[in-house]
């Protein structure tokens, strides 16, 4: 997703307040690919999430699993 560009000569402060705008926006076009969308910070992880945080790849899929089959059961 570009929506923009981080010009030359911007301060650091500037560029910093750009990326967060441009990641909250994405956020919130990731929340409506689904009703069901929910945003995860797995904080205290890079890029690797399955490695630096495992328990909470497992936790979410336990909780998509359950929340899908009490759809199913309604």
């Amino acid at each position: 997703l570009v929506v923009g560009e981080i010009k030359k000569g911007e301060t650091e402060q500037q560029a910093r307040a750009y990326l967060r705008a441009a990641k909250e926006r994405q956020r919130q076009d990731y929340m409506t690919l689904s009703e069901n969308s929910e945003w995860i910070l797995a904080e205290g992880s890079g890029h690797n999430i399955q490695f630096d945080r495992p328990e909470l790849i497992v936790s979410t899929i336990i909780k998509m699993i359950s929340t899908s089959k009490n759809k199913k059961s309604e």
